[in-house]
């Protein structure tokens, strides 16, 4: 009982809400004698709606047959008998939220204005900006009145043509996005002052132009009003509510209220492989998105599948009109929906389709043209449409029932799978960046291959932005990516969709990849990278030079530490040194930023080999002051150059030419990370950095610095690495001062 009162009470509230909306533009006291009936109206179908369960199958005979449209419908389906949510005891509807979608803006993907199912008709903030903008747009934009003699001629162009009542007014288009009554008012009084029969005695079509713009004008308004009664009928059917502001030019709220529909119904009966996990969070998912507050899923599932109201809404007129009022962007998205609630009812009801989708069709011809490329598409992923563009197959790519697919598919559905969640860990809603990222560069591919090789151009053009002007400096050429689309043909039979978003059902799940690091292991397969690359038996292409014979020159440190030297202790070590032969010099340089036992090098030039024998054989590993001295031959010609500082140990090395620059991605580090640690010991961190424009053949474009815990392990590193070839590559290494790596400094030295 307590929780059929909470159920009503919700419903009583949103009938209010409703009710009102549907009023708004009323003055008051009509709104106050109207609205209680209009609620109580609104009240009894919301309460018969959340009454009746939907049906899970109609039956074979009640089902029309499939029509005959402008494109084929997807494959068929084994049917799901849990594609519809089974009867659950009725939970109180969510109150009703405010949208919280408030970013006024689409995010721009690479060359995209717009990538997949995004929910711009929930974003308040976007849409009151359109709604300005054609605000805007009308009052910068007057009706310019030509020639009336030219006017006559272009309203009555002869013969059998007729002119349509927004051409005849000048009034529709993207350009305006949207018109009303005021608008059609003032295009009517601006060319009916010029065209006025009395003013044109001499043309005689005059009379008849006058005529066709006076009934242009009525046929505007009560088109208006036809698309004022479906907005608010399509705003009851979701949970909206209409607004002044919408009735005013509703034309954008037209088709944003019908993608809020077809986006919904989509939502919650699910589109490509849909398992029984995912079909349980679905309802759950659906009633928690901000973009579907206020509706109630398993009545909106009802009303569209059990009744043709909705899907005849979208065959009539007005919103065809509405529609060639939007931004392409919102066109593409909308003809994408439509396109998938065509097949996603045919799946479901095994191929059949009510008749009303193919009225639906003709209404938007331009759906058939997208078919066509997706069908197109589906050849070239299957071997069998004999679209293997790269002339490759893989006898051993079987996908879940698909069949062989080409190399190429092979290659997209292994970024696929890796990109999304498997449906057991959940799903990625399409605003996801790594999923935006993979769609936008699957439709680059695909559209480049569609133009050249399969003859698309129209069809891609349906997506294409307009030639950029030539002071522009935009590099924008999609107005949207039907990234839904390319998911379901690409990864037809492992790739699932809800309203929680995309998924996958190939195999056990695993860890998700960025789209970067998905794309590089779908290209290099098991081809290691990177220290992995390198053959286990392969000899060190140089020796470090510390590890030669004897020299006259001896190297000390760690005799004092940083900030020790003074002005007696190079006499003093003079003086020690000359027990074991004649010394012709000491030299000590304090080294900046080294480690504390590398930062004072004391370097003993003897006149004899001998000599310097005697005083490493001594030194190396003697005690001093707390400290054990570390002694090492040094390169004479270095030395007599000046290099005093050459490859100072530290704890940092630097490694360049080890991977190219397309390698890089957000695993490099830890694979890189993971395998010097194994090889040479601690490893703190690792970072890898790539020039801004670096080509490949710069040996510093890719910087990769791994930081050990210890200096000798860093040493070893160095050795192992320097002048050794990995993946064909042959890498360099050296020292990196600790100092300028803690402070972030990884610029070029």
């Amino acid at each position: 009982p307590g929780i059929a009162m909470a159920e009503d009470a919700a419903l009583e509230a949103q009938a209010q809400q409703l009710a009102e909306a549907a009023l708004a533009a009323l003055p008051e006291a009509a709104r106050a004698a109207k609205v209680g009936a209009v609620k109580e109206g609104i009240l009894k179908r919301l309460r018969s709606q959340a009454q009746a369960p939907p049906k899970p199958d109609g039956g074979a005979a009640s089902r029309p047959a499939a029509p005959k449209g402008p494109g084929p419908l997807p494959p068929k389906r084994q049917p799901d008998k849990q594609r519809v949510p089974a009867k659950r005891p009725r939970q109180p509807l969510p109150p009703r939220l405010p949208l919280v979608l408030e970013t006024g803006t689409l995010e721009q993907v690479g060359s995209a204005q717009a990538c997949g199912d995004e929910p711009w008709f929930a974003d308040n903030a976007l849409r009151r900006k359109l709604i300005e903008a054609a605000t805007a747009k009308h009052a910068e934009q007057k009706i310019l009145v030509g020639n009336p003699a030219d006017e006559i001629r272009r309203i009555c162009p002869g013969g059998d043509r007729v002119l349509g009542a927004g051409a005849v007014l000048r009034l529709g288009g993207a350009h305006h996005g949207g018109y009303g009554e005021s608008d059609i008012k003032y295009a009517y009084r601006q060319l009916s002052r010029a065209l006025h029969p009395d003013k044109n005695p001499n043309v005689p079509e005059a009379p008849d132009a006058f005529r066709r713009l006076s009934e242009a004008s009525e046929e505007l308004k009560v088109g208006i009003e036809e698309t004022r009664r479906t907005l608010q009928r399509l705003c009851t059917a979701t949970g909206s509510a209409t607004t002044p502001e919408m009735l005013e030019r509703p034309q954008l709220p037209l088709v944003a209220e019908a993608s809020r529909l077809l986006s919904g119904v989509l939502a919650l009966t699910g589109e490509g492989v849909v398992p029984d996990d995912a079909q349980r969070r679905m309802l759950g998912a659906f009633h928690a998105s901000p973009a579907y507050s206020g509706c109630h899923g398993q009545g909106l599932l009802a009303q569209w599948y059990e009744a043709n109201e909705l899907l005849d809404l979208l065959t009539e007129g007005p919103l065809r009109v509405a529609y060639d009022c939007a931004p392409k962007r919102f066109r593409a998205q909308f003809l994408c929906l439509l396109s998938r609630a065509a097949a996603a009812e045919a799946v479901r009801n095994d191929s059949c389709v009510r008749g009303g989708w193919q009225t639906a069709m003709a209404q938007f011809p331009e759906v058939g043209l997208w078919r066509d490329l997706l069908d197109k598409l589906r050849c070239r992923v299957l071997l069998g449409g004999g679209a293997d563009q790269e002339g490759k197959s893989d006898e051993s790519a079987q996908d879940d029932g698909l069949g062989k697919v080409s190399a190429w598919a092979k290659t997209w559905r292994e970024v696929i799978a890796d990109v999304l969640p498997h449906s057991a860990a959940g799903a990625c809603p399409a605003t996801d960046r790594e999923l935006r990222l993979l769609t936008a560069h699957l439709w680059n591919d695909v559209a480049e291959w569609a133009v050249k090789e399969a003859s698309a151009e129209q069809h891609c053009g349906l997506f294409r932005s307009a030639p950029s002007g030539a002071n522009s400096s935009s590099d924008l050429r999609w107005e949207f990516v039907p990234a839904m689309d390319l998911l379901l043909v690409v990864g037809e039979g492992m790739v699932g969709i809800t309203a929680e978003g995309a998924f996958t059902k190939s195999g056990p799940p695993q860890e998700q990849r960025t789209f970067a690091a998905a794309l590089r292991h779908a290209r290099r397969g098991g081809q290691k990278r990177g220290l992995a690359a390198s053959a286990p038996d392969q000899p060190y292409a140089k020796q470090a030079k510390l590890n030669r014979g004897p020299t006259r020159i001896v190297l000390l440190t760690n005799l004092v530490g940083a900030g020790e030297v003074d002005e007696d202790l190079e006499e003093e070590t003079a003086e020690e040194s000359c027990k074991y032969g004649k010394l012709k010099k000491c030299t000590i340089r304090e080294v900046k930023g080294a480690p504390d036992k590398e930062a004072v090098r004391i370097f003993l030039e003897f006149e004899k080999v001998e000599s310097a024998s005697k005083a490493y054989a001594d030194m190396n590993g003697r005690y001093f002051g707390g400290r054990t001295v570390k002694a090492r031959f040094y390169d004479e010609e270095r030395y007599f150059n000046g290099d005093f500082e050459r490859r100072v140990p530290t704890r940092v090395l630097l490694v360049t030419s080890l991977v190219a620059p397309e390698d890089v991605d957000d695993e490099l580090e830890a694979e890189t990370e993971a395998e010097a640690e194994a090889k040479f010991g601690a490893v703190k961190c690792c970072r890898a950095r790539v020039a801004p424009g670096a080509a490949d053949g710069d040996g510093e474009a890719v910087r990769i610095f791994l930081e050990f815990e210890k200096v000798d392990d860093a040493s070893k590193a160095l050795n192992a690495i320097n002048g050794r070839c990995f993946g064909g590559r042959e890498a360099k290494a050296r020292f990196f001062e600790e100092d300028r790596f803690a402070k972030g400094d990884l610029s070029a030295a």
